[in-house]
């Protein structure tokens, strides 16, 4: 069998594609295209990591959300509660525990948690104490005030005694944390509703500078609904307003 035969054609070598361009374009890559669908699902995990309520206000975790005692306080006797405050936001949060209250109803921190940093997964133990030494409005709806920074916000966290309680609770006031101008303060009320009836719920906000969200608009029987309150000064004042909030029997379907 002769050479040729041996051995299989060579064909003559040829310059590589890429050959004597620079290495800048050798190595250069097309852009990645996402999909429309890819594209939008990125888009929404953006606008949630950056959402001012989603990781600011709805990872302050308090249980119980709302105190209820089921018989009226007693004169000279003292009630002992428990509240619990758990960070699971990305970032530190500044707790500050009062009362509306001081009166009859003192607030309980370990020396250790006072005036620090509540941070990621970190919980903070309340000891909530009530003792009433006259009978004047001993059964009034008072509120734990929950306050932290970053932003500004208070979460109310009411106490109410159930008993001869027939209509939708509430409270009368409200007080927005202090802000630099320009920057948001927010509110967060509960309604209670102790009605064996489901109750609607519809506000009536006549001042522009307040925005209303509610998570209910219906109340269940023994529930309660939020209502986050709003503001966004523009100058440095003390402001003053109203709204309305109207509460109604809805039937059963």
């Amino acid at each position: 069998m002769s050479d040729s035969e041996s051995n299989p054609a060579q064909e003559p070598a040829r310059p590589a594609p890429n050959a004597g361009k620079p290495a800048k374009e050798r190595q250069a890559k097309p852009p990645v295209r996402y999909s429309k669908a890819k594209r939008q699902f990125q888009c929404c995990v953006a606008k949630e990591y950056y959402s001012e309520y989603s990781n600011m206000v709805d990872t302050l975790h308090i249980t119980p959300r709302m105190m209820i005692h089921n018989k009226c306080f007693r004169v000279n006797s003292t009630y002992g509660l428990t509240l619990n405050i758990k960070n699971t936001g990305l970032f530190p949060r500044l707790v500050s525990v009062t009362t509306d209250s001081p009166e009859d109803t003192s607030v309980s921190i370990p020396e250790l948690d006072l005036h620090r940093y509540l941070n990621t997964d970190e919980s903070l133990e309340v000891k909530i104490w009530i003792r009433a030494s006259s009978k004047r409005d001993i059964n009034r709806r008072r509120h734990i005030l929950v306050e932290c920074f970053h932003p500004n916000i208070i979460f109310q966290v009411p106490i109410v005694v159930l008993d001869k309680l027939e209509s939708p609770s509430i409270s009368d006031t409200i007080t927005f944390p202090n802000c630099v101008p320009g920057n948001k303060t927010h509110y967060e009320m509960i309604i209670y509703n102790p009605t064996k009836d489901l109750v609607r719920v519809r506000y009536r906000n006549t001042n522009r500078g307040l925005q209303i969200s509610n998570n209910k608009d219906i109340l269940p029987p023994k529930d309660y609904g939020k209502l986050l309150l709003v503001i966004q000064p523009k100058k440095l004042n003390v402001y003053r307003g109203f709204f309305n909030i109207k509460f109604g029997v809805c039937e059963y379907s």
